[in-house]
């Protein structure tokens, strides 16, 4: 990001010109695709701003979750065995 606009900076300073009139001049085919990378660069990030803002929000004001309690397996009763078992 800051070498795009350090790169846009340099080149309208050694044409004379002003930082704007070089970034919104689209007679020039090599700065309309400048600009159109830029500002899908600007977008990636804001749209990605957007999403960790929201999933932090989430976060902090979503209730707690309640752990699952685990069933502790009852012992199996055996039948008893017949008073003549040997």
């Amino acid at each position: 990001m800051y070498l795009a606009l350090s790169s846009l900076s340099e080149f309208a300073g050694e044409h004379n010109r002003t930082f704007l009139s070089v970034l919104f001049d689209f007679s020039d085919s090599r700065t309309t695709a400048r600009f159109v990378a830029f500002l899908f660069f600007s977008f990636f990030w804001i749209v990605t701003g957007i999403g960790t803002i929201q999933n932090i929000i989430v976060w902090l004001f979503m209730p707690p979750i309640p752990k699952p309690e685990i069933k502790k397996e009852k012992k199996k009763k055996y039948p008893k065995r017949p008073k003549n078992y040997k």
